[in-house]
């Protein structure tokens, strides 16, 4: 899966040489807490957020008279106070590392470039949020069976073979690791309520199977 198929595009932005006001306007009207800076010709120059622009806009009750609040903000354009080293991801970028690359450095918003460094799109901790649940299957009728034993690394085609001998409809497989082992655990995510016979052939590998239901 890449992140031409996943992400939103076109994308609402920002020119570089507008004025604060505008960004903070176009967050508003779209809520949103962050927008894509770009230059006229649309290459991807920065990032403006919403914290950003609270520390630079000055507060209702600070003490000086709408002209002089009005002068301050026409002097303040979005490229004096936009992040510009900003984390990118490419189309062919893979939805798995995108979502490895955003947790790596705790970044909500990942615009897309292409090789020109042109926004072509944008993903956010949202959709990965949304993909990684429908790749999971989460929300889907059906059980899962939680797979755990010291012998499970070498027996994963046993147990696609009991799968497969019972017809079992598969909505996904995916490892665990549980907090503080080295040892990964593997769930079977079922489309049926009636797993018992499939777990009793699992656990006859010498494997211990948890029927857990949603």
């Amino acid at each position: 899966m890449y992140v031409s198929e996943y992400m939103k595009t076109p994308v609402i932005t920002v020119l570089e040489s507008a004025l604060i006001l505008e960004a903070q306007n176009i967050m508003k009207e779209h809520k949103i807490r962050r927008v894509p800076v770009v230059d006229i010709e649309g290459h991807l120059v920065g990032l403006v957020t919403q914290d950003k622009l609270r520390e630079t806009i000055p507060s209702p009750h600070t003490p000086m008279s709408v002209w002089d609040l009005q002068y301050q903000l026409s002097k303040i354009l979005v490229r004096n106070v936009m992040v510009k080293d900003v984390l990118t991801v490419t189309p062919e970028t893979t939805v798995e590392a995108t979502c490895v690359l955003g947790q790596k450095h705790n970044v909500g918003t990942l615009p897309v470039v292409d090789e020109q460094r042109k926004l072509v799109g944008i993903v956010t901790t949202t959709d990965l949020y949304r993909i990684t649940t429908e790749i999971l299957g989460f929300g889907r009728k059906g059980v899962r069976l939680y797979v755990s034993g010291d012998k499970q690394d070498v027996v994963h085609h046993e147990v696609l073979g009991i799968l497969s001998k019972h017809k079992a409809e598969v909505l996904a497989i995916f490892p665990v690791a549980p907090v503080g082992s080295q040892k990964k655990n593997f769930v079977v995510h079922l489309a049926t309520e009636e797993a018992g016979p499939i777990a009793q052939d699992i656990e006859g590998l010498g494997l211990k199977v948890e029927i857990r239901k949603h």
